[in-house]
């Protein structure tokens, strides 16, 4: 979500999104996926707002495509997400102005096929899917980064060339 707003910093050449949300101008992402109608479910934020997913729970949403034991100590090394970061508006959807590619998942559970499908028309993203889950740059990091290279080198081609990379 953070690319979103900070993307329209005029440095930024396009935006890239990896099973992602994409609010829209004064939107925060829960609001972006009740849109969607895909609310959020089952993240429950413990006491001091925080939410950590149990070993299972990380397994099935974050890790479904990865081995067991590597899925436990992701699981084990996961960094709480505070839930209040849900409910942040973004000011200025940057996707709006800057080209979009979005990398389809169509094995994350938490994000489903068609509701990733539903952003990048919205954005009007070009898309790679692969055959993954959420941890797509564990599962599958040569297919992710041959398609990051193939951006970088499209978005240099369009900057150098002085033809516009249209959104």
């Amino acid at each position: 979500m953070p690319i979103t707003e900070v993307g329209t910093h005029e440095k930024v050449a396009a935006l890239i999104y990896l099973s992602a949300t994409q609010p829209d101008n004064g939107e925060c992402a829960a609001e972006a996926l009740e849109r969607q109608n895909a609310p959020m479910k089952g993240l429950s934020p413990d006491a001091n707002g925080e939410i950590f997913l149990p070993a299972e729970a990380f397994a099935d949403v974050m890790a479904n495509d990865l081995p067991a034991k590597q899925s436990l100590v992701l699981a084990a090394l996961q960094t709480p997400m505070n839930a209040a970061t849900f409910g942040d508006k973004i000011g200025t959807a940057a996707w709006h102005e800057k080209p979009s590619f979005y990398l389809i998942t169509k094995n994350y559970h938490a994000l489903a096929h068609e509701v990733q499908q539903r952003f990048v028309k919205q954005i009007n993203a070009k898309t790679k899917e692969l055959d993954s889950g959420h941890l797509s740059m564990i599962a599958k990091p040569k297919e992710l980064a041959n398609w990051l290279i193939e951006i970088a080198n499209l978005v240099n081609f369009y900057k150098t060339s002085h033809l516009k990379l249209v959104a």
